[in-house]
């Protein structure tokens, strides 16, 4: 057993808990993205076959939609841990 190594204590390193919250928050808003888009498919589909739930301009923006949200999280979910020496750009 080493005797130099003591367990983190959470009030010291508060940096954490928040990689902790946005490692749960990337993958939810992954997969939102990707329900939202499928539900943008489907629409499209619907329109097509003559059974338009909402116009162009809301399947366009719902597209935009997903599309944003799916970059914030992948953003989140490529973002360097608090405190890291090696982060990108060698900086």
């Amino acid at each position: 057993m080493y005797r130099g190594l003591q367990s983190a204590n959470p009030a010291e390193r508060p940096h954490i808990k928040n990689a902790q919250l946005v490692s749960l928050i990337a993958p939810f808003l992954l997969k939102l993205a990707k329900h939202v888009a499928l539900l943008s498919c489907l629409l499209l589909i619907g329109k097509a076959r003559g059974e338009p739930i909402i116009g162009p301009l809301g399947i366009l923006l719902l597209i935009i939609g997903a599309a944003l949200i799916h970059s914030v999280g992948r953003r989140l979910q490529m973002r360097p841990a608090p405190g890291n020496r090696f982060r990108r750009g060698g900086r």
